[in-house]
């Protein structure tokens, strides 16, 4: 009788590269999607690369030292609309839910602004806050065509409901 080679093992599953922790809603303008963990080195902004996912740029313990936790999504990507698609209707006072390792962290919407990428106030929107913070970024204003990308950013500042 002839004997087969037993089968070489299966390879191993690869993880994903941002693993989920999470989601955040804003159900003022319908927004909700799927939170990842990723690593900040020197304050550079880590986008997932899809449409889906929302970036918590985290600085280690939700919701980290700086007492502001950034989520960062595409407002398109590849042609979809991105999860932060909306992002730019949200208004002073509309609650900001985010859920991250089980634990349910609401906010209030203080302010919502619009930067050009080349002159944002780095240290403020991605800073120390004096109190339990979220803040959102996605891209916004006119999509340029040339650039391929939008020529604006939206920030979203919401602070811990009391």
């Amino acid at each position: 009788s002839v004997t087969r080679p037993a089968p070489p093992p299966p390879k191993p599953a690869r993880p994903a590269a941002f693993p989920t922790r999470g989601r955040v809603r804003i159900p003022s303008v319908a927004i909700e999607g799927p939170v990842v963990s990723t690593v900040v080195k020197d304050r550079d902004m880590v986008i997932p690369p899809n449409s889906r996912d929302v970036a918590w740029l985290d600085h280690g313990s939700y919701p980290g030292p700086y007492r502001n936790v950034i989520l960062a999504g595409h407002r398109s990507w590849g042609g979809r609309q991105g999860t932060l698609w909306r992002l730019g209707e949200v208004k002073e006072g509309d609650e900001v839910w985010v859920e991250v390792d089980g634990a349910a962290h609401g906010y209030r919407v203080k302010w919502v602004r619009l930067y050009h990428p080349d002159n944002a106030p780095v240290e403020e929107i991605m800073g120390e806050t004096p109190v339990h913070s979220v803040t959102l970024i996605t891209c916004g204003g006119n999509f340029d065509q040339a650039r391929r990308r939008y020529d604006q950013r939206i920030v979203v500042r919401a602070e811990a409901l009391s």
